[in-house]
């Protein structure tokens, strides 16, 4: 009698303090999903389930917090296809002053992204060609007659880039629609 006594009592007490740590988890979780840290509700979830594999309202949150990390991550990737395609419409059109904040914008998003990288360091070559092309012309005493035909030429190539670009755009875009 006392043996069966002294399990019930241990038996209680075990459940008693899962109750709690499934409470525990449980408050950590929401507050987390509350924050939008998708991740951590989840995990906090898995350990409710963990010591209680039928509870139900952590099942049906953790598979929530998997939705949202899903639509957060398309999100983010079609910022960044948005970002990068901008970007990349500032360069081609001869506009790397401008490009360079779309690519930075895209390495605040993922800092491992090579494309912006590349860019980004593209757009610095540039504005340094650019400026000692000036300084150039500038030093040699070519900059008073000569000013007007760089600008000029300058905005014709840009002209050009962007045209170049547009056609590039235009033959995909044609392209995938015909697919």
């Amino acid at each position: 009698l006392v043996a069966a006594l002294l399990f019930v009592l241990v038996f209680s007490i075990q459940r008693w303090s899962t109750a709690g740590r499934v409470a525990e988890f449980l408050s950590a979780a929401d507050e987390a999903y509350l924050r939008e840290r998708y991740d951590h509700a989840r995990s906090q979830y898995d350990k409710v389930l963990a010591l209680d594999p039928d509870h139900e309202y952590a099942s049906a949150r953790r598979k929530l917090c998997d939705k949202m990390m899903e639509t957060k991550v398309r999100s983010v990737a079609q910022e960044m296809a948005a970002i990068q395609e901008r970007g990349d419409e500032l360069f081609g059109a001869g506009v790397p002053e401008k490009a360079m904040d779309y690519y930075r914008r895209m390495l605040a998003l993922n800092p491992e992204d090579r494309h912006a990288r590349h860019r980004l360091k593209e757009c610095e070559d540039e504005i340094v060609r650019a400026a000692q092309e000036l300084e150039e012309r500038l030093r040699t005493g070519k900059e008073t007659a000569s000013l007007a035909e760089m600008l000029a030429a300058r905005e014709k190539e840009r002209r050009d880039k962007r045209g170049r670009a547009m056609g590039h755009y235009e033959t995909g875009r044609s392209a995938l629609e015909t697919s």
